[in-house]
């Protein structure tokens, strides 16, 4: 047979904790590379893990209220059910990661990837499902798949 009865293997998202608890560590060592790292990454969603989600988060708070980006600030704004994800230990220990801050640009784009990548794996899957539960009239489902090829962030990568 044709493929007609093919299951759909399962696998693990597209991430790399290494590249963004390096993005991470970088803003934490040299806050004022923030602005660079929002061009890439402007949304939390575009981590992989939510410690990174949430830490990403108190990083942007603390730099919309102009205040310092450092372990101790981070951890200040965390609530208790994030406390419970993200430790002093862990946040401080995004220091270690950074070996220099040359590549942070690289970093952010491979986070970025990533997130795009995530995002086109679900978004094809969701037309798929449309396509073999015929869930939508033939013309609509072209335009999803058009709309794959209009992302905005997909330029910033090449």
């Amino acid at each position: 047979m044709s493929g007609l009865n093919k299951i759909p293997i399962m696998k693990a998202q597209p991430q790399s904790i290494d590249a963004e608890e390096s993005v991470l560590g970088i803003v934490l060592t040299k806050p004022e590379t923030i602005t660079q790292v929002k061009e890439y990454i402007p949304k939390v969603d575009i981590f992989y893990y939510d410690t990174s989600r949430i830490i990403w988060s108190k990083m942007l708070e603390l730099n919309e209220n102009h205040q310092e980006i450092d372990p101790i600030s981070i951890m200040a704004k965390l609530s208790d059910s994030e406390k419970k994800k993200v430790t002093a230990f862990y946040v401080s220990g995004l220091f270690t990661n950074v070996v220099t801050t040359a590549n942070l640009v690289n970093h952010a784009k491979i986070v970025l990837e990533k997130f795009l990548q995530r995002e086109l794996i679900n978004t094809t899957y969701k037309i798929q499902e449309s396509a073999y539960n015929n869930t939508e009239k033939f013309d609509e489902l072209i335009e999803s798949m058009k709309k794959l090829g209009s992302r905005d962030m997909i330029m910033k990568l090449y």
